[in-house]
């Protein structure tokens, strides 16, 4: 109910102070939110009347997720808008007209807000195209005769979805074919499943039930044509790094997944992330970037000996530049144990106990050669002056970066693919393609 008084006043302010053909506009989509939003408010009232809600009630004081929700949430729509438009999501949406019911298109949605916005944009879309076709059904209907055109009519999108993320339960359910949750406890950190524990096991028992998980989740992702995962913070040389074990390890999974792709599926892997989750591999942007905390953990394995080759090699023919003095790079080069690898531990583990060793991602770099279709999908500042600096910034890190490949011999090249619609998309595309000569 405060919600839809605060709607109210700001449609009195625009009464006031806008032209009519405004007001008037502000008033109808008002209206249609507060049409959607009362019957779901009396569903959510009744059902607390017996306590069915209450974690969710918890999760609002508890759990910083629903506030990052809400946190740079215009980045967060555009970026999901991309993902709808740009990502296949639209034309998912489209097919529901005359779905294909022998398709095998699998979807995975990782845990965190930012993949929730996404999720919340698509079902959406599929809402408003199940409600449209819906409509024009019972418009045949009451002209029609035939039993068959008079029945119930629900369609949902011949889609199954696998997510870690309990928004794509919330959100989709209903709307396509299949939700499938992975194994995993709810963590309300993220509001998402995963399957590991933040403490590591020594027993054998312990040990073996988190190779059985992997292997699962690895399967999982395996079997689905998109991914759409996103990180804490993200460094082009190093990859994502998140802030638990338990949150590493499952995209450690997820990541060993996509590694047995081949180009032939034509699968794709949308990694989604805001500018400033960004660490620079040069401190001369003068940009405020926050520095990955002592407990954040990579992803993936660390090239170490084969990246401070490169900057080595690099930095000798560009001194002009001011080289790690990015204090979190200059440690991860410097030494192998300055940064925790969870899944390097637990393979050691395995190995330990004399268990088998499944498919494990490689470095960030060895990983983005290996898996086709990889996209890296970076949200920019909503104000324009902040975009152009964000848009100058990230010509000046990738080019930086793109040498140290270079020196280093890596063979591949970081390239924005929306170059020239970068500022209007309000995203940019970055994939990593072979370099040319």
């Amino acid at each position: 109910m405060p919600a839809i008084a605060t709607i109210l006043d700001d449609l009195a302010q625009s009464v006031r102070d806008d032209a009519p053909e405004v007001a008037f506009g502000k008033v109808a989509t008002a209206m249609q939110v507060i049409a959607k939003a009362l019957p779901l408010a009396w569903a959510i009232s009744r059902g607390q009347q017996y306590g069915i809600y209450q974690g969710i009630m918890f999760g609002q004081d508890g759990s910083q997720f629903f506030a990052r929700v809400q946190l740079e949430d215009e980045q967060k729509q555009v970026l999901a808008e991309y993902c709808l438009e740009k990502c296949g999501l639209r034309e998912l949406v489209a097919s529901l007209k005359q779905p294909d019911e022998r398709s095998s298109t699998r979807l995975f949605f990782e845990s965190g807000s930012t993949i929730a916005h996404t999720i919340g944009k698509f079902a959406i879309e599929l809402s408003n195209q199940r409600d449209l076709l819906i409509s024009e059904h019972k418009r045949e209907a009451a002209k029609s005769k035939s039993s068959a055109v008079r029945s119930v009519f629900s369609p949902s999108l011949p889609l199954a979805v696998v997510t870690n993320n309990l928004i794509g339960i919330t959100a989709l359910a209903g709307l396509v074919r299949e939700v499938e949750p992975i194994q995993g406890r709810l963590d309300l950190k993220y509001y998402g499943f995963l399957p590991f524990h933040d403490a590591t096991p020594h027993d054998r028992m312990g040990v073996a039930i988190e190779l059985t998980r992997y292997k699962a989740l690895c399967e999982d992702v395996r079997t689905c044509s998109d991914v759409f995962a996103t990180c804490s913070t993200f460094s082009f040389l190093f990859g994502p790094l998140v802030g638990s074990r338990a949150n590493c390890i499952t995209k450690a999974a997820m990541y060993g997944g996509a590694q047995t792709w081949s180009a032939s599926e034509g699968k794709q892997f949308y990694l989604c992330l805001h500018f400033e989750k960004i660490v620079p591999f040069l401190d001369n942007h003068r940009i405020g970037f926050d520095q990955p905390t002592s407990d954040c953990c990579c992803v993936c394995p660390l090239p170490v000996d084969a990246l401070a080759s490169a900057v080595t090699k690099w930095g000798e023919a560009n001194a002009e530049d001011t080289l790690l003095k990015n204090a979190w790079h200059e440690g991860i080069i410097g030494s192998t144990t300055s940064v925790t690898i969870p899944a390097t531990e637990l393979c050691g583990q395995w190995i330990q106990h004399r268990l088998a060793v499944p498919t494990v991602s490689a470095s960030w770099l060895d990983w983005l050669a290996k898996v086709p279709g990889v996209n890296v999908l970076i949200s920019l500042p909503i104000d324009v002056k902040d975009k152009a600096v964000a848009i100058g910034f990230l010509q000046r890190e990738i080019t930086c970066v793109n040498k140290v490949l270079t020196a280093g011999d890596f063979g591949y090249q970081f390239v924005v693919v929306n170059a020239t619609t970068m500022t209007a998309d309000g995203v940019a595309h970055v994939q990593y393609r072979e370099a040319t000569p």
